[in-house]
């Protein structure tokens, strides 16, 4: 049961991520919605930084959304391994994450320090 219910969240997450990934590289998010985008303080500094740091983040996000997907089909298509392999699944979700979110913030940095 918690299988299934685990196989479900990573495919919705890996998914979402995957969508919202693609709208930030294309640069259709603007930064007046407090509900989407990278916002941390290197953002929010002008438009330019907004659009570049949100892309770059859509960038890393539909990377990081490749292994939440596959986990996601592994845990229908093989359950018994799946269930096996329980916490490690949890690791690499989370690792999935971090993916995302510290190369975005590595990069606000740098973009921050060339910008003087």
């Amino acid at each position: 049961m918690i299988s299934t219910i685990l196989a479900i969240l990573y495919l919705g997450v890996g998914t979402l991520c995957l969508l919202l990934g693609r709208i930030l590289i294309r640069k259709q998010i603007p930064k007046d919605p407090p509900f989407c985008g990278f916002r941390m303080p290197q953002s929010l500094k002008s438009d330019e930084n907004w659009y570049e740091i949100n892309a770059y983040g859509g960038k890393c996000m539909m990377i990081g959304s490749i292994p939440m997907l596959a986990l996601g089909v592994f845990g229908f298509v093989s359950p018994g391994v799946f269930d096996a392999f329980l916490p490690l699944t949890v690791v690499v979700f989370a690792a999935s994450l971090m993916m995302m979110i510290l190369p975005t913030h590595i990069h606000a940095e740098r973009l921050d320090k060339h910008n003087g």
